[in-house]
């Protein structure tokens, strides 16, 4: 059992490359793509083959990353997943892909720091909860694009939980069984338009 695993650095100092952390197996409580305290100018790529996580954060832990990438293909149990930081913010772009697992929720944004560019978030298939394409509270200075390909899902939402989008979100849908959709956020707000696609 692994309490908090960091990507990056403690307090201090720069990884020049990327962040790279794989995980095939365990229990962690608190997994984060970046550092402790630590700013990167880099990006993290986070990929779960197996395990049981509690939180996930593409980001930081009160650091900046440049971008972050989350890969998930496979895992017994997620509850929050966030392509962002715990307060951290992301100066590009966030992307999480879902190819199987069961998870509580995801955000692609962070838990409260902010994404300066846009979020993306695919899901293939899995069990899941609550998606939304904006962060728990961080705001997405740019746009959301949440696609679903197929998977079990309750609800959908452009927006964030409670952090808002400043630009458009975007919802397209090919496959899945899904209870609820909605453009905007849950409490979030949407600054300018919401786009919802349904193929199939």
């Amino acid at each position: 059992i692994i309490t908090n695993l960091y990507g990056g650095n403690n307090l201090t100092g720069n990884i020049n490359g990327n962040l790279n952390s794989t995980i095939s197996g365990g229990t962690i409580t608190n997994l984060y793509g970046g550092g402790n305290q630590a700013d990167t100018t880099s990006n993290t790529y986070v990929t779960v083959n197996e395990g049981t996580l509690i939180n996930l954060y593409g980001g930081g832990k009160e650091a900046l990353i440049n971008g972050s990438n989350v890969l998930i293909n496979n895992a017994t149990s997620i509850d929050n997943l966030f392509g962002g930081g715990y307060v951290g913010n992301v100066t590009s772009n966030t992307n999480i892909e879902i190819i199987e697992g069961t998870i509580t929720s995801v955000y692609g944004g962070g838990y409260a720091g902010d994404i300066l560019g846009t979020t993306n978030l695919t899901i293939n298939s899995g069990i899941v909860q609550d998606i939304y394409g904006g962060g728990y509270a961080g705001d997405i200075l740019q746009e959301t694009n949440v696609t679903v390909n197929g998977g079990t899902l309750n609800n959908i939402y452009g927006g964030g939980f409670q952090g808002a989008v400043d630009k458009n979100t975007h919802l397209n849908i090919t496959n899945g069984s899904i209870e609820y959709i909605y453009g905007g956020g849950y409490e979030g707000n949407v600054i300018q338009n919401s786009y919802i696609s349904i193929v199939g």
